[in-house]
């Protein structure tokens, strides 16, 4: 009897156990699966779509969205810690340019309207009409909507007061077409095909702005030899009888020096094209000219300039000990992250785009369509051909790499969250975080990140 009883302790104790592990593997979406097949990384979740196909993917920092053209081309919200439907809202045409949000509403833009969705709930909340041509997109902040205006002048839009309060501040430099502002914690970035980044805040006040006219040897050089010219000049002219005829010649010296001069910072000088990148106290923009600037966020002044001997047009992404970024012959370059120097860690030639990054890799997508993983060191650990069946959506804001599968089943499309732990952190919603916006981000990756250690300790 007491066999049979401790026999049965075991059991219980075995299915409590088993119970617990699965409520928190149910919390926490680890199904430890591989659904892909040569694709080296677990599922976390999977959402069953019942749509027949996507036109357009993207994620935000707490979502998966994308639009279908059936059901009126419906957009579909869903949880991005659980694969859940959040919500669907049927918007009557198809997008044009990827929707922003904030906490106090979901942005869509079509000639000149914004649609205000409930960002939790969907359903439309607000028409806007603008009375100017906005150039490129509307961008969000925490509780701001910026947009640019073709004629040079940034508006903003308050969305936490019945949107109202807003101001228009007129540019002193003309942005390229399409331009769109970048805001980072309510401040306004805007790159100018000119040469000249400009940081506005969120009242409108320019706060500083940076020159893009390099410094190298060749600038340097011509600028001593003019110096030492003009002393010459002075030293000669001076004399009780000055040589007429080596002032001349001085002069004429120094006009070769100007006009190379001109040539070598005419050349130098390239234009801002791409989005301007953060981390922490530093802002990173590249240019046509081949630099890349690594600035104080709050002062514009530069730390270091980076050389790469190509327009600098595409994504830049600063990781913790490096930058990252790609152009069209040398595919991604990285360099370190230096404060106030800077030099090469490795090259990528055939990564055109960063998919994700987590503590340990970096995902890029190649220009054969495959997905690469990468040591965080150039050393190429594993590749997987994206079939054509499949989508692959960046992510930056997450561990999770999202993957469409565009392949109907029972009358499904299936999106997955992959990872390599096949661990998603629990990630509360927003209306438990009502405070939480993009100014609040940096705190939320840092809880993340604290949360896999104490997991995976």
């Amino acid at each position: 009897m007491r066999k049979f009883l401790f026999c049965l302790i075991i059991l219980l104790n075995f299915c409590l156990s088993t119970l617990s592990a699965q409520e928190f593997n149910n919390d926490y979406n680890i199904l430890f699966k591989e659904p892909i097949e040569g694709l080296k990384l677990r599922e976390a979740w999977n959402s069953k779509i019942h749509v027949k196909s996507i036109n357009k993917c993207w994620t935000t920092w707490n979502s998966v969205l994308f639009q279908t053209s059936e059901e009126n081309d419906s957009i579909y919200s869903i949880k991005k810690e659980s694969g859940v439907i959040r919500w669907i809202n049927p918007i009557g045409f198809p997008l044009l340019l990827t929707p922003t949000e904030n906490i106090n509403g979901f942005y869509i833009l079509k000639d000149n309207v914004v649609y205000v969705l409930d960002p939790l709930q969907g359903g439309l909340m607000k028409k806007i009409t603008f009375t100017y041509a906005i150039a490129g997109n509307v961008a969000a902040s925490q509780f701001s909507l910026f947009s640019w205006e073709w004629g040079k002048k940034l508006h903003m839009l308050k969305t936490n007061e019945d949107f109202i309060g807003n101001w228009a501040k007129k540019i002193t430099g003309e942005l390229h077409a399409y331009a769109t502002p970048t805001i980072h914690q309510s401040q306004a970035y805007l790159p100018t095909p000119e040469g000249t980044l400009y940081c506005y805040d969120s009242q409108g006040e320019k706060i500083w702005d940076f020159i893009n006219i390099s410094v190298f040897e060749d600038i340097e050089y011509f600028g001593r030899s003019i110096d030492n010219v003009d002393q010459k000049i002075s030293k000669e002219r001076q004399q009780a009888a000055p040589d007429l005829k080596k002032v001349k010649r001085l002069k004429d010296q120094k006009d070769s020096y100007l006009s190379q001069l001109k040539s070598a910072n005419s050349r130098k000088r390239g234009k801002f094209l791409s989005e301007p990148s953060f981390y922490k106290e530093f802002i990173y923009v590249g240019s046509t000219d081949g630099s890349l600037y690594a600035l104080n966020r709050f002062s514009g002044s530069p730390h270091w300039e980076y050389q790469s001997g190509e327009p600098v047009i595409g994504a830049i992404v600063p990781l913790s000990d490096q930058v990252i970024f790609f152009l069209q012959e040398q595919g991604a370059v990285s360099i370190e992250r230096n404060i106030d120097k800077t030099q090469l860690k490795w090259k990528l030639k055939d990564a055109i785009e960063v998919l994700n990054v987590t503590e340990k890799n970096i995902y890029f997508r190649t220009k054969n369509k495959e997905i690469l993983c990468d040591r965080k060191f150039g050393q190429e650990q594993w590749r997987w051909a994206i079939k054509s069946n499949y989508e692959v959506v960046q992510d930056l804001t997450d561990d999770a790499i999202i993957i469409v599968d565009k392949t109907v089943k029972d009358g499904d499309l299936t999106i997955y969250a992959l990872t390599e732990m096949g661990n998603i952190p629990k990630v509360e919603d927003k209306e438990s975080l009502p405070d939480v916006g993009y100014a609040h981000y940096e705190e939320m990756e840092k809880a993340k990140e604290a949360k896999i250690k104490e997991e995976l300790a």
